[in-house]
């Protein structure tokens, strides 16, 4: 019912995610890792992507945490952990994430 409109998205995201609203702050995570977000002068978009998603997977969202274990594998915006990329798709498997559970369950394989 509205044009679409990423800034005025990214602006209600940001406000909600401030607020520590779980949805928000992945949804917000999303526009800055996939390009869709104007990125503030001197940051990363990568890097704000994966602390949004943090704080979103440490409340339990878990797409957050299968997006945040994802980051970790690649060493995109964070350190490159497999150790911490598995924790994360660990914790999202748990909650029945299918691609976490079908990535844990092919590394496993190897």
């Amino acid at each position: 019912g509205v044009a679409e409109d990423d800034a005025l998205a990214l602006r209600w995201y940001d406000r909600a995610a401030r607020q520590g609203h779980a949805q928000a702050q992945y949804l917000l995570a999303n526009l800055y890792a996939f390009g869709h977000a104007a990125v503030p002068e001197g940051h990363d978009a990568m890097r704000l992507a994966a602390q949004w998603y943090f704080e979103a997977a440490r409340q339990g969202h878990m797409d957050a945490q299968y997006s945040l274990g994802l980051l970790f594998l690649a060493g995109s915006g964070v350190t490159q952990s497999a150790a911490e990329a598995r924790k994360w798709f660990d914790r999202a498997a748990r909650q029945g994430h299918a691609d976490a559970k079908a990535y844990l369950k092919a590394s496993a394989r190897r």
